[in-house]
């Protein structure tokens, strides 16, 4: 999830504040002239409180800049529901899971980040709303840097979750939820599946030829979903980190309440379950970024310092243009194959 864009211009200047304008152009889909200078400013001046340069940064600049995208690791799962008769599901034919991890080079500088989609498919298309997904999540995003010879961590992030603004620190497994439902990419006021996709272009999940479940119907009984994290990125003499794991299971929507607490308790029955992670952690001594195969300590910790409630780096009002950018950044990697 990236941050408020706005913020105040580099002193000493008077001239536009590039970012700005850079947010401004993006969402045009035109081409900032200062589109590498926007980048490059944001990334000198973490100072900024609600600024690190999110996928939006990386929209505007790999159409700037030339950037060069690289897939580094891909985990999947193909799922095929061979003992339906022993979960009286055999309406469900089978699920598909993809979680990867890419790099995005700007310039010499690199920020890294996670997409991850899965779909499932059963044998009519009236049949598609008897399941659905249900994600949890456990981990944060932090800030790294060090001070006086020592790294100093801040849990620096907020997202929408269950209904409020709320640090994007998950010391224990929790639904992964902007609402009370711990249905995936439900939304509140809206049938549960509203926001499930599928693609005009078999196979595809390219947002050009995307259509909403909610709106339109689809011609074959699949649907999909999205997940993009966030990104990973030094800026100065500050590093954002990511520390997220993950758990994604197929269940029938009816085994689904439609209101819950955070934590996943008393969910049973889930068809099919895949677990992805999103680890970026930046090594100061060592100048880079590294993939724990486990969760942070510090995101561990139910105590780890936060930022003020009023510097907390909220994503909640451009949620929209992170999910422009991130599927623009998917479409430069390219489609994954199912």
């Amino acid at each position: 999830m990236i941050p408020h864009l706005e913020g105040p211009p580099p002193q000493g200047t008077a001239a536009p504040h590039p970012w700005a304008l850079c947010r401004a152009q993006a969402s045009r889909k035109a081409l900032p002239a200062d589109g590498a200078s926007c980048y490059l400013w944001g990334r000198m001046n973490p100072s900024a409180a609600f600024f690190p340069a999110g996928l939006l940064a990386l929209l505007a600049c790999a159409e700037a800049a030339a950037a060069q995208v690289d897939t580094l690791r891909v985990k999947e799962l193909a799922w095929e529901n061979k003992d339906c008769a022993a979960t009286a599901s055999c309406d469900l034919k089978g699920a598909t899971f993809r979680a990867y991890d890419y790099r995005v080079a700007i310039g010499g500088d690199y920020s890294y980040g996670t997409g991850f989609s899965a779909r499932y498919r059963t044998g009519s298309v009236g049949e598609l709303p008897r399941y659905g997904f249900v994600q949890t999540v456990r981990g944060c995003q932090f800030d790294s840097a060090v001070k006086d010879g020592k790294a100093v961590l801040t849990a620096a992030y907020a997202r929408e979750f269950f209904g409020d603004t709320a640090p994007f620190h998950h010391p224990r497994w929790a639904f992964d939820s902007v609402d009370h439902d711990p249905f995936y990419n439900s939304d509140a006021g809206r049938p549960r599946h509203y926001l499930y996709q599928w693609n005009r272009v078999p196979g595809s999940i390219d947002k050009r030829t995307r259509e909403f479940y909610g709106v339109r119907k689809p011609p074959t009984p699949e649907l999909y979903v999205l997940d993009y994290p966030g990104t990973a990125f030094v800026g100065g003499a500050a590093a954002k980190n990511i520390s997220l794991e993950f758990e994604t299971c197929l269940y029938r929507t009816s085994a689904v309440p439609e209101k819950a607490a955070p934590e996943p308790v008393g969910l049973a029955g889930a068809l099919v379950c895949f677990r992805w992670s999103s680890s970026f952690v930046y090594d100061h001594a060592r100048g880079s970024y590294e993939t724990w195969d486990r969760v942070h300590p510090f995101c561990l910790d139910e105590n780890a310092p936060a930022a003020s409630a009023a510097a907390f780096k909220t994503t909640v009002s451009v949620q929209e243009d992170l999910d422009e950018a991130a599927e623009r950044v998917e479409r430069t990697v390219g489609p994954p194959a199912w």
